[in-house]
């Protein structure tokens, strides 16, 4: 059976399933996580493992988040298959740590990882490293239109 654990964010408690095997991943999704009981379902937090979503916040306040995502949806989507789940996702610049979050879209977990990842987001850090990656597609896309110039 997952950890399934309680986080308190002031005065809201909720309930979290740490998914770290594929046999919990099946489970969540035939319990239909996330869902009012247990409102955060962790699916990957940490390169290759599933670490306390605590980890996370530190690593979003302490570490750029990879600017390639933003062509991704900028960390975050409404789900495909449910209009009442975000879900949060990306890597960092230079460090790796993916990670991958379902939450209810009004839970207090939801809210806390938008504020984190918009406090990220308007860092200077963040803003020199999508210069960078700009940078870094614009020689991309030179090189590639070279490339279908030179085997015509």
């Amino acid at each position: 059976m997952s950890d399934q654990l309680a986080i308190d964010f002031g005065h809201v408690v909720e309930a979290v399933f740490y998914a770290r095997t594929d046999a919990e991943k099946h489970e969540a999704y035939a319990r239909g996580l996330p869902d009012a009981a247990t409102p955060v379902l962790v699916i990957s937090n940490g390169s290759g493992r599933v670490l306390d979503l605590e980890d996370l916040f530190g690593a979003l306040s302490a570490f750029t988040l990879d600017p390639k995502f933003r062509r991704y949806g900028n960390f975050r989507l409404q789900s495909e298959q449910r209009a009442d789940v975000t879900e949060f996702f990306g890597n960092f610049q230079n460090i790796s740590h993916v990670f991958g979050v379902r939450c209810l879209a009004t839970s207090a977990t939801a809210r806390r990882l938008n504020d984190a990842i918009e406090a990220n987001l308007a860092t200077p850090a963040y803003a020199i490293a999508c210069i960078e990656d700009d940078k870094h597609q614009t020689a991309r896309g030179k090189r590639e239109a070279e490339d279908v110039r030179g085997r015509s």
